[in-house]
């Protein structure tokens, strides 16, 4: 099997959601450090803890929400650039295996 040609957007929405849920992830590990007084400790030139609290919890939202938009468009470019590559070079060759059906498992009835 060759893969000539990679639609753009679904190559978009998929990078946009992978990007976006590692980075919810970091968002909270950054979440759980920052809270922890690792990152914004709480009586750092008198900051009231909730200060700190905010600040932490202010990374969960617009992180993965940047991280998404990015691969959105980064799937996109790439997508392009492999389709005008692959235009020229005929594409990338992919070995799949084949399961072959048993006559029970076969959805066709047999003649």
């Amino acid at each position: 099997m060759i893969v000539r040609r990679i639609d753009p957007l679904s190559c978009g929405k998929m990078l946009a959601v992978v990007n976006a849920g590692i980075a919810l992830i970091e968002a909270f590990l950054l979440t759980v450090y920052g809270y922890g007084g690792g990152l914004y400790p709480a009586n750092h030139n008198g900051m009231p803890a909730i200060y700190s609290f905010m600040v932490s919890v202010g990374h969960l939202i617009p992180i993965p929400i940047y991280a998404g938009v990015r691969g959105f468009l980064i799937g996109l470019v790439l997508a392009f650039v492999y389709n005008l590559a692959a235009k020229y070079l005929g594409g990338v060759k992919i070995e799949v295996a084949s399961q072959l059906l048993r006559d029970e498992d076969s959805p066709v009835e047999p003649r």
